[in-house]
């Protein structure tokens, strides 16, 4: 039982309006006696308990609430004789469980949401009777509603949610109906639910519970924000529990950390295949999880990993993506497929996976570039070693613009590693283990330079965009100033994802951004038809059934041509595979429609559209919003 359990199951029965049994009462020792005493003049207090990510909090919130539900329902079915000592007629517990909610679940994100949902069925193995709600985005709407008001799955025991499509179904008559008569709330990852923007979100929730109501606040920071919020949601006489120790510090002390500060954007995705082969010659069970600052982003490199794959150790890598641009359907899958897996494998995500979500068995987490907060670094790397396990460790690449990242974190000791003494590191593990592996590692190089030329440009240009927008409300955190940002993002797309030249980008729009100097340091625009841009990601050698972010398979015609041009009438370039994006559907998912190249120019109206969703980006880093509104 972790510290959390035993601080919060300490206080049982009585935090859930439970009383201790007389059998055990009688056994009591005076300490004993005076410890039920104190929890008795407490009763169903409400609780701001302060823990950190991975350390079993998620029971130690269930099971009181869940208890709590047991006795309220009780309580109700077969309430006290009045004041003359009549008796009251109750309800039948099972109409009270459909018309009032016991535990209502707050979650920041749709996979730790998920996740709590499907240990509150564990709980109920032995209470089949028992049924749990889930409200997030991504889901049908339509089945959620029919789930809740259904006689026969529509049990109130359990309702765990996001804010977003709580706030959206409170529309509904019977579920606000249902939620007036909430027996507990449970605000999970307060800290990043503030973070992520879901204050009036949460606020507006407040307003439709009841004040009659315990309720139990989890975050693994205080903060000056959290604080205000537990004045709002908890009462007066709430009590306070910390399970992190004073001295200690805010990370997982016990993971080894490293620093990686590239000499330049080139060595950027050798040195991160580099860093997963290392893992797989060390851990035969070895299990990665990769954090990337945008989707746009995550989506390429999970492209990227996967052609990678033939130049690590093992040749059966599992690679996995997980970013708001997957469907709910997806998302759980590619998550469940992670949990679950024995092979070495993979993750590629955005920062959805960053809290509380948890993967056992992670070997090692990779961040590529700087995180949105300091503290988000902190739970990035809680991912590994979770439970107080000595085993994993943590690794953040930077470029030579973020290289002062790591003294907003004085606390963590990061130790620092050069990229050419860990490719000798590598290599000489990759030699005494197998000749295989040796040639395969050793080819990591030369598989990056073949495969730059075959990146989409017009992927890279999105991928840009959406990074400028990130970094451009981070630059307290990145430590660095805009132009320096700026030159330094045009050199990874020339550098580390192989353009020929920076995307374009007005002077007008970076002047905007706040970026502004010499109108030719901001790129230049690329003239007629000198390279292609028609798909995003990779334009891949070979077939492929699956297809994945970028692809783009050829079209032929039942004797055996290419099939007409399809994109505004130039023509059909030379590709090689990698998502197909001929449908108006496929193609919308990863961008707009494109406008027409002029012969002189890029295409007609793609500043305006680039510029549109990096400020939309920038927008977006600017109100510290990362995760999924629903």
């Amino acid at each position: 039982m972790s510290e959390v359990q035993k601080r919060v199951l300490s206080r049982m029965p009585e935090l859930s309006g439970g009383k201790t049994p007389e059998s055990i009462v009688a056994r009591e020792t005076p300490e004993e006696t005076a410890a039920r005493e104190d929890r008795e003049k407490r009763g169903r207090e409400d609780l701001l308990v302060k823990a950190k990510t991975g350390t079993g909090k998620t029971i130690g919130f269930l099971v009181p609430a869940i208890e709590s539900r047991r006795n309220t329902l009780e309580a109700l079915s077969n309430p006290a004789p009045d004041a003359e000592g009549n008796p009251v007629r109750g309800r039948h517990v099972k109409d009270l469980a459909m018309d009032r909610v016991g535990a209502l679940v707050i979650s920041p994100t749709r996979e730790l949401a998920t996740q709590i949902a499907t240990e509150a069925s564990k709980l109920f193995t032995w209470n089949k009777d028992r049924q749990v709600q889930l409200f997030v985005g991504g889901n049908s709407r339509y089945d959620q509603l029919r789930q809740f008001n259904n006689p026969r799955t529509g049990r109130k025991d359990v309702i765990v949610a996001t804010p977003g499509r709580l706030r959206d179904l409170l529309s509904e008559p019977d579920v606000a109906r249902a939620v007036a008569s909430t027996d507990t709330l449970i605000l999970d990852e307060a800290d990043t639910l503030l973070d992520m923007g879901f204050s009036k979100d949460l606020n507006f929730i407040l307003e439709h519970l009841p004040k009659d109501r315990q309720t139990f606040l989890f975050s693994a920071t205080v903060s000056p924000q959290v604080k205000k919020i537990a004045r709002d949601f908890l009462k007066p006489n709430h009590s306070m529990i910390d399970c992190v120790p004073e001295d200690e510090s805010n990370t997982h002390e016990h993971i080894p950390q490293y620093v990686t500060l590239l000499p330049d954007a080139s060595h950027q995705l050798p040195h991160l295949v580099r860093l997963i082969a290392h893992d797989q010659l060390v851990n035969p069970n070895s299990k990665v999880i990769v954090f990337l600052p945008t989707t746009k982003m995550t989506m390429l490199f999970a492209t990227l990993l996967r052609e990678m794959s033939g130049s690590m150790p093992t040749e059966r890598l599992g690679v996995y993506e997980i970013h708001s641009r997957l469907t709910q359907q997806k998302r759980t899958r590619e998550s469940d497929n992670f949990r679950k897996t024995t092979r070495p494998s993979v993750l590629i995500t955005s920062d959805v996976s960053a809290r509380g979500v948890d993967y056992p068995g992670v070997t090692r987490v990779i961040q590529i570039g700087i995180p949105s907060t300091p503290e988000q670094y902190i739970h990035r790397v809680g991912r590994t070693g979770r439970g107080g396990k000595k085993d994993g460790r943590g690794d953040i690449l930077l470029l030579p613009f973020e290289a002062d990242f790591t003294k907003n974190l004085p606390e963590v000791p990061f130790k620092e590693v050069s990229v050419n003494e860990f490719k000798a590191e590598v290599e000489a593990l990759a030699a005494d283990a197998s000749s295989g592996d040796a040639e395969r590692v050793g080819k990591i190089s030369a598989s990056v330079k073949d495969l730059l030329p075959a990146l989409d440009p017009e992927a890279i240009e999105d991928v840009m965009g959406s990074l400028l927008g990130f970094y451009a409300g981070k630059l307290d955190t990145a430590k660095t100033d805009g132009m320096e940002m700026y030159q330094g993002l045009q050199n990874w797309s020339t550098q580390g994802a192989g353009l020929a030249e920076p995307p374009f980008f007005s002077q007008h729009f970076l002047q905007k951004m706040g970026l502004s100097e010499k109108k030719s340091s901001f790129g230049k625009r690329s003239g007629g038809n000198d390279r292609g841009r028609s798909s995003f990601g990779l334009n891949r050698r070979g077939d492929r059934d699956d297809a994945s972010f970028g692809d783009r398979k050829e079209r032929h015609r039942s004797d055996g041509r290419r099939s007409p041009p399809q994109h505004g009438g130039f023509p059909h370039q030379d590709r090689r595979g990698y998502s197909d994006r001929g449908s108006s559907a496929a193609r919308g998912q990863f961008s707009d429609v494109r406008a027409p190249r002029s012969r002189d120019g890029p295409r007609r109206g793609w500043e305006s559209r680039f510029e549109e969703r990096a400020s939309a980006r920038f927008a977006e880093s600017r109100g510290g919003s990362w995760g999924d509104r629903n």
